[in-house]
């Protein structure tokens, strides 16, 4: 199984052996490197000239998905051919992808949310997030001046729980597979980067962007910030736990 490491999808993995690859996504494409007795080698280079945010593998079918800023959602079954596949999916500007029980996840610029139910032959938009709370005040401060859907994070007991960060939107979630939208960050700078769920405290989550690094323990009703606790910490952008070490 290879490791598929990304801005805007898969970062963190837990498995009983060690990987044989590792795929990367870069502004050059999906770059997969192998190891040997000499350290690590690039084995394969696929999307060149694609700009890709996010990369995923898809757990039952083994299929990877990639999500470019310029062209959309490319797939592959073998990590080396990549095929486009676009059919319902109108924004190609895509900044992460999720691969939750089955289904696929794309998030993109301008703010929207479509969702694969066939492993990414066909794409619909997820049309409750059009009425997300304080959605007409997203927007990102560089040009085009539109805020997008920068990560996801599922709920691994409940994949209709999940909660979206928009940069800049703010951390919203939803029960209901995406019906309705509750907002988290009211009040607080809305530059939401990332949000990680404890792997066994469910209401515990962990919110970083580009001014604050909170925590809250009631599943983002209320946050405790740890600016006291990470002084160092100042633009907070990747975020990361341990699967078997949830307190690191």
């Amino acid at each position: 199984m290879a490791i598929c490491l990304s801005p805007g999808g898969s970062t963190i993995y837990n498995s009983p052996r060690f990987s044989d690859s590792l795929m990367v996504a870069t502004q050059d494409g999906v770059v997969t490197l192998i190891p040997d007795n000499n350290g690590w080698h690039r084995s394969h280079h696929g999307l060149t000239g694609h700009h890709v945010c996010a990369l995923v593998r898809e757990p039952d079918s083994g299929r990877y998905f990639a999500g470019t800023h310029d062209a959309g959602i490319a797939v592959s079954d073998d990590g080396a051919d990549w095929q486009f596949s676009n059919a319902g999916l109108d924004i190609t500007n895509v900044f992460s992808l999720a691969a939750p029980d089955g289904r696929v996840y794309a998030g993109t610029e301008p703010a929207a949310i479509f969702v694969s139910d066939d492993l990414g032959d066909s794409w619909r938009a997820l049309e409750g997030f059009e009425n997300a709370p304080n959605r007409d005040t997203w927007m990102f401060p560089a040009p085009p001046f539109q805020g997008h859907v920068k990560t996801f994070c599922f709920d691994p007991d409940d994949p209709d729980h999940f909660y979206v960060c928009v940069e800049q939107g703010g951390l919203y979630s939803t029960r209901d597979g995406g019906t309705t939208w509750v907002e988290h960050t009211a009040g607080m700078p809305n530059d939401a980067h990332r949000v990680l769920m404890h792997p066994t405290r469910r209401n515990r989550i962990y919110l970083c962007n580009g001014f604050f690094f909170n925590r809250s323990d009631d599943g983002g009703k209320t946050w405790f910030e740890m600016a006291n606790q990470t002084s160092s910490i100042g633009y907070a952008d990747a975020l990361l736990c341990h699967p078997n070490k949830p307190e690191t």
